[in-house]
């Protein structure tokens, strides 16, 4: 494989790393915000409960119609709640929670509705007044029975809904640095990995460029696979290849120029030869010409002493 295309691979599991961790913190946040989401509805249901207390001791204590009319309108409020936490909590024991809690607030209804009935009653049969009054008393110590087990089960809600929240934020945390750990694993096992590959091609190249440097023409670099350091390893036997054959030429066009040198100085000592035998030649001939030219004079010197005698002896005839 390639360096450029392991390097490649490690961007690509960088950046799916990248898009992983995002991808679970979007996910944890959507949990969070439903676990958040969920918190907040059960401390919606326990403040409807104290609001409703408020409501019903306005209306016990003056009678007021607007009083009675807030409450009826948070106990539908209560209602609605109840559906949304029958789709907000999941777990088999919430959703007990709920029903318990449905039952209570049906239970609550049922009490207040008869405690404003009792209160009509009370208010039209005035000498009765004294077991309305018992029953008002009954049936707002049940209104506060409810009202304590409603909020109990409320907070147990709200209980769950923040384990859950804990849940998810440990979840989230141990996920990413789970995704994390295990990534920083693989890039330190494949970066030592690719190092290891890279120096021991280094090394290779390094000692086969120093042998080939030393003259050594016949050394090859041995790099196996396909990637740049193998690629890389053929250009240099390649180069090598060329250098070797470059160098025998010149090995060959040196002796040749060597046995053409020897030739020449072999010819020139030859020519000096007989150039000495020459000139020992021409030396010998100059001699004799001397000698010649010296006997003929000789001769010549004689001759013309003796045609001056004979000269003078026909005068002196």
């Amino acid at each position: 494989m390639l360096i450029k295309e392991r390097l490649q691979i490690y961007i690509a599991m960088t950046v799916l790393t990248f898009f992983a961790v995002c991808l679970m913190l979007l996910l944890s946040l959507y949990y969070v915000k439903k676990a958040i989401d969920a918190s907040d509805l059960a401390n919606a249901m326990i403040s409807n409960a104290f609001e409703r207390v408020t409501f019903r001791t306005d209306y016990l204590r003056t009678n007021s119609e607007r009083a009675k009319i807030q409450w009826f309108e948070k106990f539908a409020e209560i209602k609605r709640l109840d559906q949304s936490a029958k789709v907000k909590f999941r777990s088999v024991e919430d959703r007990k929670t709920i029903a318990e809690m449905a039952i209570v607030h049906e239970s609550i209804g049922k009490n207040f509705s008869a405690l404003v009935e009792n209160i009509k009653k009370k208010e039209e049969n005035t000498d009765s007044a004294a077991l309305f009054q018992a029953i008002e008393s009954r049936l707002h110590s049940q209104l506060n029975i409810k009202l304590y087990e409603e909020v109990l089960l409320g907070q147990k809600l709200r209980t769950s809904a923040r384990a859950h929240l804990f849940f998810v934020l440990s979840l989230a945390a141990g996920g990413i640095l789970a995704t994390l750990l295990l990534i920083f694993v693989v890039v330190l096992i494949n970066s030592q990995t690719l190092t290891r590959v890279i120096m021991a091609r280094i090394d290779r190249l390094r000692h086969g460029t120093a042998v080939i440097g030393g003259g050594d023409l016949k050394h090859r670099i041995e790099i196996a696979g396909n990637d740049e350091f193998a690629e890389l390893s053929g250009a240099f036997n390649e180069m090598t290849d060329k250098l070797s054959g470059t160098y025998h030429d010149l090995e060959n066009e040196i002796t040749e120029r060597k046995r053409f040198e020897a030739a020449l100085i072999e010819a020139h000592d030859q020519l000096e030869k007989q150039v000495e035998a020459r000139t020992r030649e021409l030396g010998e001939k100059e001699v004799l010409l001397k000698e010649i030219h010296h006997r003929v004079k000789n001769n010549l010197q004689v001759i013309s002493s003796l045609v001056s005698l004979q000269a003078d002896g026909s005068e002196d005839e």
